[in-house]
């Protein structure tokens, strides 16, 4: 049974309900909302201006809000920021862009298994098939993006895990630790507050030091809750289920990068983007 490329969902999205929200949060929610519509304000483009509404909802600011620990000021900042930034990596950018999904159609490096015990989708990670990291941040922000989709929000499923596998790489080969803190400036700045857990497995010795630079770029009180070292496929198991894994890591399914692409432009046809590859 091959790996399946998660389907969009396609069920009605909820909005945030502010009577659930302590006075002072719905205080930083109007100001940063102020905000966000004045900047959303100032684009032209219709298709575009509806981009930046869509990702710019109430449970998006919230995230912000908690991502920056209530700093307004950075949260404005790190939004217009992201804003900028989505106008040209959004997703029907990204499947438009034959140069781009040419270099990315039939890898394995990164790709969607299904989701873990609490309904959570989650993403693998190869590292030392990844390549240049930096040429490869459309192909991770691709996959993120479609990560969200695929979550259930109806039930409150507003986050992804991810499993990141050490098999064969080395610090000379793989992504670097500037690497990996562009990572984390990603996931931080572009999808604040979506992570729920990350999974490393078949970590090296080598990165025992990596590890110990990298986990000061983290929220301390989120290190030992979210990022885990899988030591044994038994470990991950209790996670994520062995019919939403591939064989490599104890599950039952196999991935086959033409079956999963295949999937994967359906999954555009579904979401009405151009694509020419």
């Amino acid at each position: 049974m091959y790996v399946r490329s998660p389907s969009p969902y396609n069920g009605e999205k909820p909005e945030l309900s502010r009577d659930s929200l302590p006075a002072k949060r719905l205080e930083q929610l109007a100001i940063l909302r102020r905000f966000a519509n004045e900047k959303i304000g100032t684009v032209t483009d219709p298709a575009i201006k509806q981009i930046h509404e869509n990702y710019a909802d109430d449970a998006c600011l919230c995230r912000y809000i908690v991502s920056v620990r209530e700093n307004l000021d950075t949260a404005k900042l790190v939004l217009a920021e992201t804003l900028d930034w989505l106008t040209e990596n959004h997703l029907a950018a990204f499947v438009a862009n034959d140069e781009y999904m040419s270099k990315i159609i039939g890898r394995d490096a990164i790709y969607r298994s299904g989701y873990d015990k609490g309904g959570f989708p989650f993403l693998v990670f190869h590292m030392s098939k990844i390549g240049n990291f930096s040429e490869s941040m459309n192909y991770i922000s691709y996959s993120l993006s479609m990560m969200i989709l695929t979550m259930d929000t109806s039930r409150g499923l507003d986050r992804f895990s991810i499993l990141l596998n050490f098999k064969d790489w080395s610090i000379s080969s793989g992504p670097s630790i500037n690497d990996l803190q562009e990572f984390i400036t990603l996931m931080n700045t572009r999808f604040p507050e979506r992570l729920h857990k990350f999974f490393m497995i078949n970590t090296p010795w080598l990165f025992t030091p990596v590890w110990a630079i990298i986990k000061n770029f983290l929220k301390k009180e989120e290190t030992k809750a979210r990022y885990s070292f899988i030591k044994h496929f038994s470990d991950l198991h209790e996670h994520i289920e062995t019919d939403q894994l591939p064989i490599e890591f104890g599950g039952n399914l196999e991935f086959n990068s033409d079956f999963y692409w295949q999937q994967e432009q359906c999954h555009w046809d579904e979401l009405g983007y151009v694509y020419t590859v």
